[in-house]
């Protein structure tokens, strides 16, 4: 889409039998400026930050300047790939074929980080409107999870951080809870429908550098097998009308 995302976008056009085009873009967005570090109390990946620097090993003071967090958000590369896959999609020859947009945003939805879900996950009362998520609702994108399981807090959704097979945390955050949704499945197109979504992996995540299960009511896939990645996956079963 664009060489300033790091080539962290690509689409695929797909044929379906009846003729029927189709649209599937992967996406692996910029790691850095990982701004929900930051609402936890530490660093986000990048230099120059001292107040958070500091506090990398100690106890975690959280940053709750929401136009602080968003325009740390905003510093990385993610908006603009998210911009660049906006600006693809609108296009004549492509605005009205469906697409769907899957993969490791490394970011956080607005339709999470709530009111309702302000004490929970590591959130520090904040209610935080992500800008990337709220860009995509506004060009027509549907967050598929959050649709089928509309209650934040029964159903959050969790990918991040997975316990993964043979391996210890990768947790940048020992004392905090890191939990987070930041694998997604968006899509529009009039002739979609998503009807259920499953999170693919262990149950098990890290909280503050401590396994534990989850209790919630996602419904996951293959939670018994071993699992090489330290996020979960996610599935989704679509309809698409002839």
């Amino acid at each position: 889409f664009t060489n300033k995302d790091h080539g962290s976008l690509i689409a695929y056009h797909i044929t379906l039998p009846g003729n029927q085009p189709l649209i599937v873009c992967s996406a692996h967005l910029d790691y850095t400026q990982y701004a929900l570090y930051l609402a936890r109390g530490y660093n986000g990946g990048h230099k120059g930050w001292g107040m958070i620097d500091k506090n990398k090993d100690g106890q975690p003071e959280p940053v709750t300047d929401i136009k602080l967090l968003l325009k740390y958000n905003q510093h990385s590369l993610k908006d603009e790939a998210i911009q660049a896959f906006i600006k693809f999609s609108n296009k004549p020859d492509v605005k009205n074929i469906p697409i769907i947009l899957a993969g490791d945003f490394n970011d956080a939805s607005h339709l999470d980080w709530t009111k309702k879900a302000k004490k929970h996950f590591g959130h520090n009362e904040l209610i935080i409107p992500w800008q990337n998520s709220i860009d995509l609702q506004k060009s027509g994108f549907i967050d598929s999870y959050r649709q089928i399981h509309p209650d934040e807090v029964k159903y959050p959704g969790l990918t991040w951080p997975s316990t993964a097979d043979g391996r210890g945390t990768t947790s940048w955050t020992p004392k905090a809870d890191e939990r987070d949704r930041i694998d997604f499945i968006y899509y529009r197109g009039k002739s979609l429908k998503a009807h259920h979504a499953y999170i693919v992996g262990p149950k098990e995540y890290y909280k503050k550098n401590k396994v534990i299960t989850s209790d919630d009511k996602d419904k996951f896939l293959l939670s018994k097998l071993p699992w090489p990645s330290d996020h979960k996956g996610l599935i989704v079963d679509f309809e698409i009308a002839k």
